[in-house]
């Protein structure tokens, strides 16, 4: 599990400036832009009938809400807007728009009868479900509040092209984007197109609410740690409900390991063991010591049995020793399997292919032979273990030792792992040199390092 000065690059926030891309990259996107919150509870007008002064305008109602549809476009048109008529919620359907300006909306005429308001599948109200929560900035790799959102015409249609965040007094004093102050207000506007939104999944009439996450997929493990560190819980288990297991999984090794452990104290305790179970055993049992006894319990029961009690013993060793931070996953080969019959087995372990360098060479239980992968990939098909063993013994530790005797090991020999041993010399785990620097990075313990590693 890798520490914050393992994720520099991660926390280094792209400064936004006056640099566009997307639709607010177009002069003519940037001049038209309406903010949300200047229209909210603003009086909604209609022009009056033929017959009388074109410039009289009549008001209809106030503005409670703008529905967008949660389209595939980067950009959702406005489909609809929630308007307040004599303490009624009505419904009234975006091709009644004349236009929606800094000036408020106004309606080319008015339907006869106005529905109550109803959400339909698929549909997004800006306030209510988006206005003041969290966002995610992918391009920015950032969590943001949404302060405010800004529509504009798109292609003919009005399209929720931005978001900003503004700060807490935005709530307050709501941005009118005039020529005075364009230039500030710019510069904090991110496109939407970079934008993923974590809206409550769930509505009151019982409508669940889908959001594709496709910008999730270009960041790195550690960009998605730092995002899942400052994201609040509704948003953390969206994002991770969004994501492919493995890709969740090296997140979660990532994170701090409070942030983890809170992480998992405020999910269910069966969510908790799924989370638990796309990781690899030694970073799932990591994950666990920041656990009282009793919640590691309540997770365990929701594994299955090998995993729990694969898990529980890497818990009952310190985090310190050999076998508190090894990896209980080793291949067991017999000195006469063939190369090929190895390979074949090796193929079924795709999923463990980063924690696989070697393979341990057993007889009567005990280990007598670890054959690094590159001599299996050289060696004739039909040749037999015992003929890779050389006379050279194992890189071993014993399952009680300390750090820096893992350390010293691996660098006396050279080797890109280390076989963990119990006292009788069976092998029960294996420490890859990544496993060893993320323990370094950790500060477990202070212990000696060599010096030309300082």
């Amino acid at each position: 599990m890798s520490s914050a000065s393992g994720r520099l690059s991660a926390r280094k926030w792209q400064h936004r400036s006056h640099h566009f891309t997307g639709a607010l990259s177009h002069p003519g996107v940037r001049n038209s832009l309406v903010s949300l919150r200047s229209l909210i509870q603003q009086p909604v007008k209609v022009t009056t009938p033929s017959g009388a002064n074109a410039d009289e305008q009549e008001e209809v109602g106030n503005l409670v809400d703008v529905v967008v549809a949660s389209t595939e476009s980067p950009y959702p048109p406005v489909v609809a807007m929630v308007l307040r008529v004599e303490n009624h919620k009505v419904r009234l359907e975006a091709n009644w728009v004349e236009r929606i300006d800094a000036n408020g909306v106004l309606l080319k005429s008015l339907p006869k009868n106005l529905p109550e308001f109803s959400r339909r599948q698929g549909e997004l109200l800006l306030a209510k479900d988006l206005l003041d929560r969290q966002l995610v900035d992918v391009d920015g790799v950032n969590v943001v509040r949404a302060t405010d959102l800004y529509l504009a015409p798109l292609l003919g249609r009005m399209c929720l092209v931005g978001t900003g965040d503004h700060g807490w007094w935005s709530r307050y004093w709501p941005h009118r984007l005039s020529k005075k102050n364009q230039s500030d207000i710019y510069g904090r506007i991110i496109d939407w197109a970079s934008i993923e939104a974590f809206p409550a999944p769930d509505t009151e009439d019982g409508i669940r609410i889908q959001v594709a996450h496709r910008g999730l997929r270009k960041l790195t493990p550690a960009e998605l740690a730092d995002l899942l560190e400052k994201l609040d819980r509704l948003g953390r288990m969206e994002l991770l409900d969004n994501l492919r297991p493995e890709k969740a999984a090296d997140a979660l090794e990532e994170m701090e390991p409070d942030k983890l452990a809170a992480l998992l104290r405020e999910a269910s305790a069966d969510r908790a063991a799924s989370l638990i179970s796309s990781m690899e055993q030694d970073e799932a049992a990591e994950a666990l010591r920041d656990l009282e006894p009793e919640e590691q319990e309540a997770i365990l029961e929701h594994l299955p049995a090998r995993s729990a009690e694969s898990i529980s013993k890497l818990l009952a060793y310190p985090e310190v020793l050999a076998g508190g931070f090894m990896n209980p996953m080793v291949v067991e080969v017999s000195p006469d399997d063939t190369v090929e019959q190895v390979r074949q087995k090796l193929i079924g372990l795709g999923d463990h292919r980063h924690d696989i360098d070697a393979v341990a060479v057993v007889e009567d239980g005990q280990l007598v032979g670890d054959v690094p992968l590159f001599d299996l990939v050289t060696a004739a098909p039909n040749t037999r273990m015992s003929e890779l063993i050389t006379e050279e013994a194992p890189t071993t530790v014993d399952v009680d030792a300390p750090v820096n005797e893992v350390l010293e090991r691996l660098v006396d020999s050279r080797a890109s792992s280390v076989v963990v041993v119990d006292g009788d010399n069976r092998p029960v785990g294996r420490i890859m040199a990544d496993d060893l620097i993320d323990s370094l990075r950790q500060g477990l313990r202070r212990f000696y390092v060599p010096r030309f590693l300082r």
